[in-house]
């Protein structure tokens, strides 16, 4: 085995908030982001069609409701941490 070889990876806990193209860790927020956006859609379902119903509606309007989850998790501050990618 030759010295070039053994590569040292020598990427740290401080990588994690380095800015999005420099960070190794950016695709740990796509689940993150897929999640919250679910999450989103789902309480919006609850709202429109009530606990029975929010499923069933959850499946026929499940586009146009994961589409509002993210354009919100893109504008609101209070869903910064959820966003992809994640701004310094």
């Amino acid at each position: 085995m030759r010295e070039e070889d053994c590569e040292l990876c020598t990427l740290t806990m401080n990588d994690m908030d380095k800015p999005t193209p420099n960070n190794p860790f950016v695709w740990l927020d796509v689940p993150r982001h897929r999640l919250a956006v679910n999450m989103l859609a789902r309480q919006q379902a609850l709202k429109e069609a009530g606990p029975t119903m929010a499923e069933e509606y959850l499946k026929k309007h499940r586009k146009r409701l994961t589409t509002e989850a993210a354009e919100l998790i893109a504008r609101s501050p209070n869903f910064a941490r959820w966003r992809f990618p994640r701004r310094p």
